[in-house]
């Protein structure tokens, strides 16, 4: 051991010895009591990859006193093969030193004193290294808080007693009394992640001193992986791929010790959440349960069955599911034995969710006799719900059914039988609030953030498999990189593209030399990290005939859903290979993503039951050029069809009145329904048919109903015709004017957000209508960033073609009017001080402001800034939707455009527009000329845009004289670049028709 305790560990290999070394065993002994179990098996198991690794070469054997013959007649240290006839020792203390040894055969080798086990292993190494260089000795300390509990004095002061003698130990051996400075070296840790790297990186030095390398050199060890790719392209590794699973050892410790803490908690539950792609699955399967199946890796947990499950797969409900996998072959097969089925076991876990402690402790004490455990020794049981997330991504699913499930769960957790590891997206964790016992059950201690490999890790993730392999990355003399590195490098950059770096791997492999070299010839051929899942799903995509490609759309909304909102994240979806007839275009399109030369979608189950399909990961989704701009495409009916699907369950399963209550209102609910309906019936599962078929019977019934009341209505105005015919005439007008309107403005916002059918209508916008573009939006609205600018070009697109603003002149002038009033489409809501003009909306009779707080409530908003109680009911009304109640649905996207867009045409301002009278415009909208100098800057642009010449009348100089700025009309407010003020607004009158105000111009 070196005295400097900065030094690395272990000490010279004499030369004498160098010859012989590498071709016998290296045998290394594990020192340590009992309480850093965890580091002593990690240390066992590194020992064997190190096994693995150095085969070819030596063998590399753990030494443990469990794994030697114990005599029963004399003490367990006789049978324990001595330190010193080992050639490495690694010692690990914490807390405790360990229990005495008998003093008439154990003393010290150097001290000569009483010692415990872990010294007597100690000294014994340290003095035959003292006579003849070995055994080598690392030394490790850990440093983390020690905690023990107040309730048990003896157990206490005995644990404080252990405690103060590792520190004298310490002082003893590693500390010069004198000098105050270390006399030897060791190494402290504070968990056993740290334990674990450290101990990786000493042993691994010390076994390739023994190879007498050169510098640079790298161990040439034999191919210990057998099983095809040691990369698994888009699929998560499971248990059986432990052996090539690398880079997550931090992780991977912080779980288990976090499941640990759980169970001695009283609830051992841990939910595990992350980016898509992070490696959550992986992490779990092939980490973390190996880890767990160590014997006294928790406790005295010598056993631990474990079964996986996700929501998705599914065939009946939850219940069953869950009760199924407790009986699968992995788990719990001994409960057959003791008269337990699925639906036995199901109906337990879903009437009583806490008694379902006796089967499973039934089952594992099956499972003890069959294992032969001590008394001591325990056994549990793991569930892995993998993907946790398909609780809100699965169709139709009944929320009693969550409420069911999670309480299964809580009741297993509970047990102190069953530790319950869930994975989820982190994109989804704000739903979870929608079940809350769920988010309960997942608070504090029980998350688990996954965060993105570092570089470190990316290191290992590439590296590792190959070794285990016995693959060689290509080596770049020319730029001096490894593929390795550039492979590393290119991942470091987008650590969340783990799947892409995966599929990259695995492709390498799958195009690796005859010298099992991955080729950077074969890395630039498929595009790189970024481009390799694009590319290799276009190829096959362009191999298939013109009909069996014309389905991928088809197939992908069956293979993915959306959330709700512009931002909503793609997410998989499972559905059954039976919904795609054999032989058809989407089958033959399935068949061809399923074969094993692509492998970008997988399919499980037998056919007896029903097989199930799914994208082998979502970023085949989001990667894939084409399916990513397809989805996009698609996006408003994939939510449309989501939402339709939660509402059918609902409808489902209601009764009676509710059942009725549940049915889709008229308005535009119900004609996106139809309209859906009638574009992808096929693609619409019964359920969702029948139920807009009959929302729309029950609302041409309430229409009939209607008609009725409205006839009758009609005669009693007939019988009052001779008193007051033209009273009535003019009543019956503003009503069909009324119905009229509302019908189409209604018919309009079903357009908006799918923008895509204005090319189909074309021929009637006549020859001088130019469509817009987001290069045309992005120019005129510099400062409008593109993802926004993505979500308003279909709503301009539409209600520019339904309100005949369809000329370059009228584009230029609508376009340049809602930059200036919106600043640029960033802000739809007046921005409120309140300010002395905006103190003048509250209690405003002329604006329907009649309560307290109106003012505020209904500011503007929009892109024109629409104000007041009378303009929000008015609207709502024409919209059916309810902008009282909720009046932040007017600052939406599709209802500011839309509305902007009524208002414009009800002003009359494409008569304006066509003599380039933009000053004019300006004077509708505002009621004054406010900073024109802006506007002026917007029209210049939306003119350029549209290709339009300038011989027009400017606005600037046609102000008032050539004036920029002229006071404003009386009880406007403040210039629009502010947002601070409405301009203009419409008051409403006295006396109406149709409600508290007329169908005036809305302000």
């Amino acid at each position: 051991m070196s005295p400097d305790p900065d030094a690395k560990p272990g000490s010279d290999v004499p030369a004498s010895e160098q010859a012989g070394i590498a071709r016998r065993n290296i045998r290394i002994f594990i020192s340590s009591p009992s309480d850093v179990r965890p580091e002593r098996l990690n240390t066992k198991r590194l020992i064997e990859k190190l096994d693995r690794e150095f085969g070819h070469h030596f063998r590399v054997e753990p030494v443990l006193w469990e794994w030697e013959p114990l005599v029963a007649t004399g003490h367990f240290q006789d049978s324990i093969t001595p330190p010193r006839e080992t050639n490495i020792v690694v010692v690990i203390l914490w807390s405790r030193l360990g229990v005495p040894l008998p003093t008439d055969k154990f003393l010290g080798a150097i001290t000569g004193r009483p010692v415990t086990g872990t010294e007597w292993e100690f000294e014994d190494a340290f003095a035959a290294a003292r006579q003849g260089g070995e055994p080598e000795l690392l030394f490790y300390l850990k440093t983390a808080e020690v905690k023990g509990s107040l309730e048990d004095e003896t157990a206490l002061l005995q644990q404080l007693d252990q405690k103060k003698r590792v520190l004298d130990f310490i002082q003893r051996w590693f500390v010069d009394a004198a000098s105050k400075s270390f006399k030897l070296a060791y190494s402290s840790f504070v968990d056993t992640a740290d334990f674990e790297e450290t101990l990786e990186t000493h042993l691994r030095e010390l076994l390739e001193r023994r190879l007498n390398l050169a510098e640079g050199a790298s161990v040439e060890g034999g191919i210990r992986w057998h099983q095809g790719s040691p990369y698994r392209g888009l699929e998560s590794f499971e248990l059986e791929h432990a052996q090539v699973f690398f880079g997550r050892t931090r992780a991977r410790n912080e779980i288990r010790e976090r499941l640990a803490r759980q169970a001695d908690a009283g609830c051992a539950f841990v939910l595990v959440f992350g980016a898509s792609g992070s490696g959550k699955s992986s992490l779990v399967k092939a980490g973390l349960l190996p880890d767990l199946k160590l014997p006294g890796m928790i406790g005295q947990v010598a056993v631990c069955r474990h079964a996986v499950l996700r929501p998705a797969d599914a065939r009946g409900d939850l219940l069953s599911h869950l009760a199924t996998a407790i009986l699968s072959a992995t788990a719990l097969p001994e409960l057959a034995d003791l008269q337990y089925d699925p639906a036995t076991l199901a109906k337990l876990l879903r009437e009583a969710p806490n008694q379902a402690r006796q089967p499973i402790l039934q089952g594992l004490t099956a499972v003890g006799k069959t294992e032969r455990l001590t008394e001591r020794a325990e056994a549990r049981l793991l569930l892995v719900i993998d993907q946790l997330e398909e609780l809100f991504t699965l169709d139709g699913l009944p929320p009693l059914d969550k409420i069911a499930f999670v309480a299964a769960l809580e009741g297993l957790a509970k047990s102190g039988l069953v530790w319950v590891v869930a994975t989820m997206r982190s994109d989804f964790f704000d739903r979870l609030d929608s079940v809350p016992a769920l988010a309960q059950l997942a608070a504090g201690e029980a998350r688990y953030l996954l965060t993105l490999p570092t570089p470190a890790e990316i290191g290992q993730i590439v590296r590792q498999p190959a070794r285990e392999a016995g693959l060689r990355f290509e080596f770049d003399r020319a730029r001096g990189l490894g593929l390795d590195d550039e492979l590393c490098q290119a991942a470091a950059r987008a650590p969340s593209a783990l799947p892409l770096l995966e599929f990259t791997l695995d492709q390498l492999w799958q195009r690796r030399t005859a010298r099992d070299e991955l080729t950077f010839a074969a890395y630039d051929e498929m595009g790189g990290l970024e481009g390799a899942l694009g590319r290799r799903a276009e190829e096959e995509f362009a191999q298939l005939p013109v009909e069996v490609q014309s389905a991928l759309p088809q197939v992908l909304r069956a293979l993915a859903t959306t959330g709700q909102g512009s931002r909503g994240a793609v997410t998989a979806r499972v559905v059954p290979l039976k919904d795609f007839v054999p032989g058809s275009p989407p089958r033959q399109l399935v068949d061809a993503f399923l074969a094993p030369k692509a492998r970008l979608l997988l399919v499980w189950g037998d056919e007896e039951e029903g097989q199930q399909l799914r994208v082998t990961h979502e970023a085949l989704l989001t990667h894939w050029n084409r399916a990513k701009e397809q989805l996009l495409h698609d996006r408003a009916d994939l939510q449309t069809r989501d939402r339709l699907k939660e509402a059918a369950s609902l409808w489902q399963n209601a009764q009676g009145a509710d059942r009725t209550s549940r049915l889709l209102p008229t308005g535009l609910p119900l004609a996106e329904a139809e309209d859906l309906l009638q574009r992808r019936r096929d693609e619409l599962d019964g359920t969702v048919v029948g139920y807009i078929e009959a929302s729309t019977t029950a609302a041409r019934a309430q229409a009939r109903r209607q008609r009725r009341q409205l006839l009758a209505v009609v005669v009693i105005f007939a019988m009052l015709a001779v008193a007051a015919s033209a009273t009535a005439s003019w009543a019956i007008q503003a009503r069909k004017d009324a119905l009229a309107k509302t019908e189409r403005l209604q018919a309009v916002l079903l357009l908006v957000g799918k923008g895509s059918l204005i090319r189909a209508r074309k021929e009637d916008q006549g020859q001088e209508f130019r469509e817009l573009r987001l290069e045309n939006l992005r120019h005129i609205m510099p400062s409008l960033p593109e993802q926004k600018a993505e979500v308003y070009l279909p709503y301009l697109q539409v209600v520019m073609h339904e309100f005949g603003i369809n000329t370059p002149l009228r584009q230029a002038a609508f376009l340049a009017i809602i930059a200036h009033e919106s600043a640029e489409l960033r802000v739809l809501e007046e921005i409120w001080g309140p300010n002395a003009f905006q103190l003048k909306y509250e209690m405003n009779k002329s604006l329907g402001n009649t309560q307290p707080g109106d003012g505020q409530r209904f500011k503007g908003r929009g892109v024109v800034l629409i104000t007041g109680r009378y303009n929000y009911a008015r609207f709502g009304k024409l919209l059916d939707m309810d902008f009282i109640s909720n009046p932040e649905l007017m600052s939406t996207p599709e209802v500011a455009i839309l509305i902007g867009a009524d208002f414009w045409e009800e002003k009359g301002l494409n008569k304006f527009a066509d003599v380039g009278d933009i000053s004019t415009i300006q004077r509708r909208v505002s009621g004054g000329l406010l900073r024109l100098d802006g506007l002026s800057k917007y029209y210049q642009r939306a003119k350029e845009t549209f290709g339009i010449n300038d011989g027009i009348r400017d606005p600037v100089a046609n102000a008032n004289g050539g004036q920029t700025s002229v006071p404003t009309a009386a009880g406007a407010a403040p210039g629009p670049s502010a947002l601070i003020g409405a301009r203009s607004e419409i008051a409403a009158p006295a006396v109406a028709p149709t409600l508290p105000g007329p169908a005036a111009p809305p302000r």
